[in-house]
């Protein structure tokens, strides 16, 4: 808000009450003295965990329906992945959001990890969202080194112009790096390949660009290979 000369910044609905809240607890944590210790705590009070999202863009939604054979086939994949020792996994139905598939790691009962898949309810895409403690970084890491592939390989949309478009930028670049990608056909006249070259790269990791010359990845080179064995 602008008083003169001068812009303050002001806190109104919501922002007013999480602002008083997050005040009135920091005065009943705070020490008898302002020290430098209490500051530094104050800026990360939680020890951290683990989190990683995974996107999957142009698939087919349907895919991830109750009842559906890749659902199924995702689900036993993850449940023979999930053996932390000395930990269950429980797979919970959310009724607001039935097609989202959703396991929880339990500890003596109570949560620890948690990893799910669900259809984005505003682009054409899917995630996998990994959830956990920081020393529950490596068991989760490597679950989605085997999870991801899975979902890259298996739940796009073949009839989609993006995917299309997706799958002759992996071609181009199947035998060596280029500097430029034609993508001079009708029916990707109105595709944005500034577009579909990030969500390749810094999204998905099929491509990397190194300077002015874009290059597949290993991730990039499965996809390619699987679906020239498909055909």
């Amino acid at each position: 808000m602008n008083f003169g000369q001068v812009n303050r910044p002001v806190f109104i609905g919501n922002g007013l009450k999480c602002a008083l809240n997050s005040l009135v607890a920091i005065q009943a944590l705070r020490s008898t003295k302002n020290t430098p210790e209490f500051f530094e705590w104050l800026k990360c009070p939680f020890t951290s965990g683990f989190q990683k999202s995974l996107p999957v863009y142009y698939v087919d939604k349907s895919l991830l329906d109750e009842g559906s054979v890749l659902r199924t086939e995702l689900a036993e994949l993850l449940l023979a992945n999930l053996n932390f020792p000395e930990m269950e996994v429980e797979i919970v139905k959310c009724q607001e959001e039935p097609e989202m598939l959703l396991l929880n790691v339990l500890e003596n009962g109570l949560p620890t990890a948690a990893v799910f898949v669900r259809n984005s309810g505003t682009e054409d895409k899917l995630a996998l969202y990994l959830r956990g403690r920081k020393e529950l970084e490596v068991h989760l890491e490597s679950l989605a080194g085997k999870i991801y592939p899975f979902l890259l390989l298996s739940f796009k949309n073949k009839n989609s112009p993006m995917a299309q478009a997706e799958q002759l930028v992996l071609l181009r670049l199947k035998d060596g790096a280029k500097q430029a990608i034609d993508l001079s056909f009708k029916q990707f006249s109105k595709i944005s390949l500034n577009r579909l070259l990030h969500e390749m790269s810094s999204r998905q990791q099929l491509i990397k660009q190194e300077g002015d010359t874009w290059s597949i990845t290993e991730t990039g080179r499965i996809c390619l290979n699987h679906t020239e064995r498909s055909e």
